[in-house]
């Protein structure tokens, strides 16, 4: 009888150790995702507003990205939070942005490429262009 207390003991003690094992590894794996599909998430959201805007401005000492086409207006808002269209909030950390326009890079005025290097995961590099329009060459404002 003792022993058949001991081993059920032995057994239910070894089934909740696997249990948190499992339950740990299930927390990490959600975690890596949530943070994978915010980046993804954010960079579809941005390759389709660079895509639908006719011309792109940046002013980096305000953190500003302006996207402008015929129809609407948008920003993008550059700080702890990444926020575009003013509904839509990424939480990513940026080390640093890198606007471009016809591969040179500008601090301000428009552009055509955005290079964004995360701090978080490991300096993960996002890189977003977009075709010109003839907007783009004409002195229209």
């Amino acid at each position: 009888m003792l022993a058949v207390i001991a081993i059920t003991g032995i057994i239910i003690t070894l089934s909740f150790s696997i249990l948190r094992l499992v339950q740990t590894h299930f927390h990490s794996l959600n975690r890596l995702y949530s943070v994978d599909g915010e980046i993804n998430r954010f960079e579809v959201d941005l390759l389709s507003t660079m895509n639908s805007a006719d011309r792109v401005f940046v002013n980096q000492d305000l953190n500003e990205i302006w996207f402008k086409n015929s129809l609407n207006e948008s920003k993008l808002l550059l700080g702890d939070l990444i926020q575009i269209h003013d509904l839509d909030t990424f939480n990513l950390k940026i080390n640093s942005i890198n606007p471009y326009f016809l591969g040179e890079e500008v601090i301000y005025g428009e552009l055509d490429a955005l290079e964004i290097i995360l701090s978080e995961p490991k300096g993960k590099t996002l890189f977003v262009a977009k075709r010109n329009t003839a907007t783009s060459f004409m002195n229209v404002e």
